[in-house]
């Protein structure tokens, strides 16, 4: 994965290694060197199994490398303190793939706007305002009472996409994006840059393909 110099290097992977595929023996994806920078965009392609969902975790910080090492803004994610890890995870947000892993007890609105209350120690008056207005951008305002279990795919991967949107990351992660008739893709583009406060990176692969591309 070649990488021009487009911007600040946000996030690293450095001869990393990655297990945890269905295929995995003993890794799915092995000694890569990926270098994200501010303004890149990339995709992630490759057959089913192959650890494309794991690489993206591994890149966010939330899945251990086998080998190698992940860096972020030139410091090793390994020599870093636990609060640390934290507030770096907090300028990463990730749509996991099926339904975006969103909380079946809680509605859309509350599942959106819960980053916001637990990181700013705040109650729903203050966030109802950020939260109505990333519904309305991906299109699901009136889903805003709906339990996720009530919703189809689509619908909650959008509602994970608003959620992974409401703390403004600096690095976007998008596992197996929803493709199906409706979703408000090229609406949202234009949208990205104020919802998000600048310029952010966006990742994402899809079901099929191969490599990795800007």
């Amino acid at each position: 994965m070649s990488n021009s110099a487009s911007g600040e290097t946000l996030v690293e992977l450095r001869a990393a290694s990655v297990a945890g595929g269905p295929l995995a023996s003993p890794a799915t994806v092995e000694a890569v060197d990926w270098a994200i920078c501010a303004r890149e965009v990339w995709v992630v392609g490759g057959l089913p199994g192959t650890g494309k969902s794991q690489l993206l975790m591994a890149a966010a910080g939330l899945l251990p490398l086998a080998a190698g090492q992940l860096v972020w803004r030139g410091r090793a994610f390994a020599d870093m303190t636990s609060n640390e890890r934290i507030e770096l995870r907090r300028r990463i947000g990730f749509v996991f793939s099926d339904g975006g892993r969103l909380f079946d007890h809680l509605t859309v609105a509350q599942n959106v706007g819960l980053p916001l209350t637990y990181h700013r120690n705040c109650g729903w008056d203050a966030v109802a305002e950020d939260v109505s207005r990333l519904l309305d951008v991906l299109g699901i305002s009136a889903l805003a009472d709906a339990r996720p279990r009530q919703m189809t795919r689509n619908h909650r991967q959008r509602a994970a996409l608003a959620r992974a949107l409401a703390l403004r990351p600096e690095v976007l992660f998008l596992d197996n994006p929803p493709r199906r008739a409706g979703c408000p893709r090229i609406a949202l583009a234009p949208q990205l840059p104020r919802l998000l406060d600048g310029p952010r990176q966006s990742l994402s692969h899809p079901q099929g393909g191969g490599g990795g591309h800007r």
